[in-house]
């Protein structure tokens, strides 16, 4: 998790691409250990998909999903989610009727 910190901060920039050219590409289990890098670095435009052939961070990014996403970001589909719901958990209790 600190690794994903430091690319949110854009800090050490070189030291992370180095890091990820590194990564035995071959290596499932090594490449699973570091999805959620390897999918916010694909997301901004840093890395490619790391798993070719595999359709899944190209959906992730065309439904604008972050894991870490910045301050008041927010993907299409968390925006249709609150407009569906929009009243549908209000939890405030009805008022009483007035006598």
């Amino acid at each position: 998790m600190a690794i994903l910190l430091l690319h949110m901060t854009g800090a050490f920039e070189a030291d992370l691409q180095a890091f990820v050219v590194s990564l035995n590409k071959s290596d499932l289990y090594e490449l699973d250990q570091y999805w959620l890098l390897l999918y916010q670095r694909f997301l901004d435009g840093k890395e490619a998909n790391p798993y070719p052939g595999e359709s899944c961070f190209q959906i992730l990014k065309d439904e604008q999903v972050s894991f870490v996403p910045k301050d008041g970001m927010q993907s299409p589909s968390e925006n249709a989610l609150i407009a569906a719901q929009s009243g549908f958990f209000d939890l405030d209790p009805p008022e009483a009727p007035k006598a």
